[in-house]
C-alpha cells in the first residue's frame, strides 16, 4: 500500500509568512461546502488536500465542487494560511519585502 504526502501551501520568501498564535476561532473550526468564510487566505479540503484561496466573506465551493473517494472523509474545508487584508505589515514582514526587493535588484540596497 502505497502513502501519499501532501504538503501544505508553497511560497517562495519565508519572510513573508509569519505563524499565528491560532488564537481566533477560525483557525480551529471546519467550514463546511458553500459557508462563507470570515477571512481571507487559503482554505484546505481535509478530506483530499485541494486548496482554494477566498476573500473575506467568500464562499466556500458547493459540495459537488469536486469528488473523494469513498474512504476519503467528506467535504470540509479549513483556514490554512490567512491573508493579511489590513495592509499593516509587521517589521518582520517589512524586512522580508526590504530583502526580496534587493534580491530583485541584484543585492544593491536603496534606502526606504
Amino acid at each position: 500500500m502505497s502513502t501519499r504526502t501532501y504538503s501544505v501551501a508553497w511560497y517562495i520568501d519565508a519572510t513573508l509568512i509569519e505563524a499565528s498564535d491560532g488564537d481566533k476561532s477560525w483557525w480551529d473550526g471546519e467550514f463546511l461546502p458553500g459557508a462563507k468564510v470570515p477571512v481571507a487566505g487559503i482554505f484546505r479540503c481535509i478530506g483530499c488536500s485541494r486548496e482554494i484561496a477566498l476573500a473575506r466573506n467568500g464562499n466556500l465551493p458547493p459540495g459537488g465542487h469536486h469528488q473523494h473517494e469513498e474512504k476519503a472523509r467528506p467535504i470540509a474545508w479549513r483556514l490554512i494560511v490567512r491573508a493579511n487584508t489590513s495592509g499593516h505589515a509587521t517589521m518582520r514582514a517589512i524586512g522580508g519585502c526590504q530583502a526580496a526587493a534587493s534580491r530583485r535588484r541584484g543585492g544593491e540596497t536603496v534606502p526606504t
